[in-house]
């Protein structure tokens, strides 16, 4: 496996490599993700409002045409918009090595009267 942060191969015997200790991280409001579970109403959501003439690009730039790249684009350019939601820990303490399965369960809910289920 390449390790991109610093910038060295790292060999395994298996994969996932043995001795993993899962984590689960929370979003939670203001825009913060925690390994803690959020516990009150309040923490548990952000919300935004969006404006479908109004669509989110995914580059930064105009271009003609979909770039091949497109979803390995970097999109920070984005995170500057109130329709666009951003989370992120407090400061690391320690360097974090994220590898293996990673898996995803996220809850939404829409005021709109349309929205994209997959």
């Amino acid at each position: 496996m390449y390790e991109t942060g610093t910038n060295r191969w790292r060999r395994f015997d298996a994969w996932p490599p043995a001795g993993l200790s899962p984590r689960t991280w929370y979003l939670q409001g203001e825009g913060r993700l925690s390994t803690d579970a959020p516990t009150g109403a309040g923490e548990a959501f952000d919300e935004y409002v969006s404006d479908p003439n109004r669509p989110v690009p995914y580059v930064g730039h105009v271009q003609m045409g979909m770039q091949g790249d497109y979803m390995t684009e970097d999109q920070r350019f984005a995170a500057t918009r109130p329709d666009v939601l951003v989370f992120q820990t407090e400061v690391l303490e320690e360097d974090l090595t994220v590898l293996g399965p990673i898996g995803v369960t996220l809850h939404v809910s829409t005021s709109g009267t349309d929205a994209d289920s997959s």
